[in-house]
């Protein structure tokens, strides 16, 4: 009998995949402000700090502006996926808000908060 070779996926109701997680990343942005000498870049935790940037409950409000500097440091792909992100959220609500009041009825507002989030990371990024 053959041994499968794929990843192990996590699955949504597993809870290492919660609250440890989001610990986890905040202590990867405090390690590279605070202690640069022993800090490591991680791929996968990055990407998880991106996915999760205009989340509060991934990205708690007080660590926002440490992962914005975080990314005002950052190269590349990291960068242009969150400049990428932001641009899009900053586009759907200018869509929304250009919309008549009977037509901003029919769809959903962008949340406000995501908004802010993303005109914070253009103007750091920018």
């Amino acid at each position: 009998m053959k041994k499968s070779k794929g990843r192990k996926k996590k699955s949504k109701n597993n809870p290492t995949n919660t609250r440890e997680d989001n610990d986890d990343h905040i202590k990867y942005l405090e390690a590279w402000k605070t202690d640069k000498s022993n800090w490591k870049f991680e791929k996968v935790k990055q990407m998880r700090l991106l996915t999760g940037m205009f989340d509060p409950k991934k990205l708690p409000e007080n660590v926002f502006p440490l992962f914005v500097e975080y990314m005002k440091n950052s190269t590349g792909n990291a960068r242009k996926t969150a400049v990428e992100k932001a641009t899009q959220i900053i586009d759907e609500m200018e869509k929304w808000t250009s919309l008549t009041e009977e037509e901003q009825e029919k769809v959903t507002k962008p949340d406000d908060e995501k908004y802010e989030r993303a005109r914070t990371i253009i103007q750091t990024l920018e």
